[in-house]
C-alpha cells in the first residue's frame, strides 16, 4: 500500500523543456540553488504522504493495547438485572425492575455492535445460557419479568463464569450488575475470574418500608373435627413508623375472620386466631393484609388435612403393659394397631402419626434406622423402656430420635413434686392448677444424661427428670419401667394425661407451606411410587422434583421454572388426586436493608477485584459510564494524524513555491 504514494511521487515529476542560450554561466547557478530546494520539498511531501497513508493503514488495523499484560480480555458482556421482589419497590423514575430495564438497555446501545450478551436474571433460565448479539439482547431485556428467587452476587457471577467455561472462553469482559443490593448480597467465594471489568450499578428506592406475614403455625397440629384450632401469626414491620388498626384476614374454605391489629415500628406482633373445622377433609387457608409497594409478601398460604383418625401404632416389647392400649382405645380418635417387636410391618409404620414403643428391652438397628427417619418428618415417638434394657442399643436408639442417652438405672425410691406447667406440653391441660397435686412415684428409674436436647416435663423430688421431650423433634421419653412393682405411674390420672397428650401433639408430617426456591421436601404417600407426580395450581401447573426411598415420595420446589409459578394453593395428583399443598415466595426480600456501595466495592477488592466502577441511581436515570473497550485502542489517534500528515502535504505543495 505504501509503495503507491511513491509511484505517485515519481510520475508527479516535471519534465524539464530544452531551452537554447547563448551563455549558461549564470543559469547554471541558479538552477543548482533551484534543485536542492526542489529535493527537499519533494522529500518532506514524500514523507508527509507515506506518513499520511501509514497512519490511514494502521487506523483501519485497529491496533491496541490490552489493559492486562497477563490475561487476554474476553469478548462478552454479561449484564445482571435484579428481577426479585424487592425490585418492584418504586424509586424516582417508577418501579426499580423497569429502571433496571431502562439502563440495560442505555448500556446495550452505547456498546459496540460487534459485541455478544450474556443477559441474565435470577431465573438462570435455559434462554440464558446463551450469547445474544446487540439486538436479540435489546429483546431478551424486554422479556425479564420478576421473579420470586433472589441470588446473591456469588451465585450469579459464578454462574455466569460456569456458563463462559462451558464454551471455552474463561474471561468475561465485563459484569454489569444491576441491583437495589439487599444485604445479603454478596455470598459465598467467587470464582468469576478476577481481570473482570465490574461495573456494579445501585437502584435507590423512595421508601424503606413495608408489612409483611412473617410466618404461621398452629399451636397443636393433630387437626380434628369440632376442636378449636389455634393458629400463630407471625407479622412483621420492616418499617420507622409504628402501623395502627392494620386488617388481618384469615380465608379458608370453612371459615373467614378478620382481626385488627398494632405493629411497633422495627418489630413483629403474634397474634392467635381461633377457628374450627367442621369437615373433615382437606382445608386451604389463606392469610392477607393490605399494604402498600411492596406487596408479594402480603400473603401468607397453608394446607392442612383435618383427619377423622390418628393412626396410632403401638411396638410391644417383653415388658409390655395393657395399659397404654386401653387409654388410647378408649378415645374414637384414634385408630390402634399394636405389633411384637419382633413383627414390625413397615408399611403400618409408613402411615402412622403417633409411635408408642411398649416396654421394648432391645432396639435393634434397623428399628433404630426406621423410626428416626420417622421423627424427622414429625411423627410423634414415645419410649417407655421395659426393665432390663440392654444401655448402648438404647442410648444409640434415643440419640437418633433427638433424646438423651441413659446414664445408669438407680434403684431407690422417689416421688414426683415438680410439673412444668410452662411448657406447651401441659398448655390446656389444667384450668386452674392446683397448688399441691398428687403425683406418683418411683420405685426406681433411669438417670438421664444431662443435655440441652431435651426439656423436662416432670422431676423427681431430687430435680432428676421421668418425664422429658426432645427440643428439637416431637418425641418423649419416660425414664423408668411401667411394670408392676417399678412404681404406681399407671394408677394415676397424670398417666392418661401423658398419653393423650403425646398424641394429640403428634404433628402432621407434612408442612403447612413450602417456600419457593428453599431446599425443602414435603412427604407424599402413593400407592405406587413409581408413579411421576404433578402439581396444578389455578394458571400453573408442573412436575415437581421427587425422591423416593422406602416406599415413600417426596416432592421438592427447590428447581423448577420460575417464570410462571406463584404463591398459592396446588393439588398434588398421579392418577388421582393425593392431597394438596401451599406454595408461597420467600421472605428473604421483605427486609427492605440494603449494602453501602463503598462496602460492597471494598468486598470485591478484599477477594482481589480492583477493575471496578461503581455508581448509584438515586433521583434521575444515568447512563453509566462503562468503557466500550476491551483493551486501550488507538485507532482514533491514528486517524487524526493521517489526516494531519494529508493537511501537512497539501500545505507543502501549495505554499512552498
Amino acid at each position: 500500500m505504501l509503495a503507491i504514494p511513491i509511484i505517485i511521487h515519481l510520475f508527479h515529476f516535471k519534465r524539464f523543456k530544452t531551452l537554447y542560450f547563448s551563455s549558461l554561466i549564470f543559469v547554471k547557478q541558479i538552477e543548482q540553488e533551484t534543485k536542492s530546494v526542489k529535493k527537499l520539498k519533494h522529500l518532506l511531501i514524500l514523507i508527509s504522504r507515506l506518513l499520511a497513508f501509514a497512519a490511514l493503514i494502521l487506523a483501519f488495523a485497529k491496533p491496541y493495547i490490552p489493559l492486562s499484560e497477563n490475561t487476554l480480555q474476553g469478548k462478552t458482556t454479561a449484564i445482571y438485572i435484579d428481577n426479585s421482589f424487592s425490585m418492584t419497590n418504586l424509586g424516582s423514575e417508577g418501579q426499580l425492575f423497569e429502571t433496571a430495564k431502562n439502563e440495560a438497555r442505555s448500556i446495550i446501545g452505547q456498546l459496540n455492535d460487534d459485541e455478544t450478551f450474556l443477559i441474565v436474571s435470577n431465573d438462570q433460565s435455559a434462554g440464558e445460557q446463551r450469547k445474544y448479539s446487540k439486538a436479540e439482547a435489546l429483546q431478551r431485556v424486554n422479556e425479564l419479568t420478576v421473579s420470586p428467587f433472589s441470588r446473591t452476587f456469588s451465585e450469579t457471577a459464578n454462574w455466569i463464569q460456569t456458563q463462559l467455561e462451558n464454551e471455552e472462553e474463561k474471561v468475561l469482559s465485563r459484569l454489569i450488575y444491576i441491583s437495589d443490593f439487599p444485604v445479603q448480597t454478596f455470598g459465598n467465594d467467587l470464582i468469576l475470574n478476577k481481570s473482570t471489568q465490574l461495573y456494579p450499578i445501585q437502584l435507590v428506592a423512595q421508601k424503606s418500608s413495608n408489612i409483611s406475614i412473617d410466618s404461621a403455625w398452629f399451636t397443636n397440629p393433630n387437626f380434628r373435627l369440632n376442636t378449636p384450632n389455634e393458629l400463630q401469626v407471625i407479622i412483621r414491620n420492616h418499617g420507622d413508623q409504628n402501623i395502627d388498626n392494620l386488617a388481618l384476614t384469615l380465608k379458608t374454605n370453612q371459615t373467614q375472620r378478620d382481626i385488627f391489629i398494632n405493629v411497633r415500628a422495627n418489630d413483629t406482633t403474634q397474634i392467635t386466631v381461633n377457628y374450627t373445622d367442621n369437615k373433615k377433609g382437606w382445608v386451604n387457608g389463606k392469610l392477607s393484609i393490605l399494604d402498600e409497594g411492596i406487596i408479594f409478601d402480603d400473603d401468607l398460604f397453608f394446607s392442612y388435612e383435618v383427619q377423622e383418625h390418628n393412626n396410632l401404632v403401638i411396638i410391644d416389647g417383653e415388658d409390655a403393659v395393657p395399659n397404654i392400649k386401653t387409654v388410647y382405645e378408649l378415645d374414637p380418635f384414634y385408630s390402634v394397631q399394636s405389633f411384637n417387636d419382633k413383627s414390625v410391618d413397615n408399611s403400618v409404620i409408613q402411615k402412622a402419626n403417633t409411635i408408642i414403643l411398649n416396654g421394648l428391652n432391645n432396639y435393634p438397628s434397623g428399628l433404630t434406622e426406621l423410626l428416626a427417619a420417622k421423627a424427622k418428618e414429625g411423627t410423634g415417638i414415645a419410649v417407655f423402656p421395659g426393665k432390663n434394657i440392654a444401655l448402648p442399643e438404647i442410648n444409640i436408639f434415643l440419640q437418633a430420635i433427638g433424646l438423651n442417652g441413659i446414664a445408669r438405672k438407680v434403684n431407690e425410691k422417689f416421688t414426683i413434686t415438680k410439673l412444668n406447667s410452662n411448657d406447651l406440653f401441659f398448655k390446656g391441660v389444667f384450668q386452674k392448677l392446683p397448688k399441691t397435686l398428687s403425683l406418683p412415684a418411683q420405685n426406681n428409674y433411669l438417670k438421664v444424661n444431662p443435655s440441652g436436647r431435651t426439656i423436662s416435663l416432670l422431676q423427681f423430688e431430687n430435680s432428676d427428670p421421668v418425664l422429658l421431650r426432645s427440643s428439637e423433634l416431637n418425641t418423649f421419653l419416660f425414664a423408668g419401667s411401667l411394670f408392676k412393682g417399678d412404681g404406681n405411674f399407671m394408677s394415676n390420672a397424670i398417666f392418661s394425661t401423658t398419653l393423650l397428650r403425646i398424641g394429640e401433639l403428634s404433628k402432621s408430617e407434612k408442612p403447612l407451606y413450602l417456600t419457593i426456591g428453599e431446599n425443602t421436601r414435603y412427604p407424599v404417600l402413593q400407592e405406587q411410587a413409581e408413579k411421576p407426580l404433578r402439581l396444578a395450581g389455578e394458571n400453573f401447573e408442573f412436575i415437581p422434583l421427587k425422591t423416593t426411598a422406602q416406599g415413600k415420595s417426596w416432592i421438592s420446589v427447590y428447581q423448577i421454572p420460575g417464570k410462571n409459578i406463584t404463591a398459592g394453593q396446588y393439588t398434588i395428583s398421579d392418577d388421582k388426586e393425593i392431597g394438596h399443598l401451599s406454595l408461597n415466595y420467600d421472605r428473604s426480600e421483605s427486609e427492605l436493608r440494603f449494602v453501602k456501595m463503598s462496602d460492597f466495592e471494598q468486598a470485591l477488592k478484599e477477594k482481589g477485584f480492583h477493575n471496578i466502577k461503581s455508581s448509584i441511581l438515586e433521583k434521575k436515570s444515568l447512563i453509566s459510564p462503562i468503557n466500550t473497550a476491551n483493551d486501550k485502542e488507538y485507532w482514533k489517534l491514528l486517524l487524526i494524524l493521517s489526516l494531519l500528515f494529508f493537511f501537512t502535504e497539501m500545505a507543502l505543495i501549495k505554499f512552498w513555491k
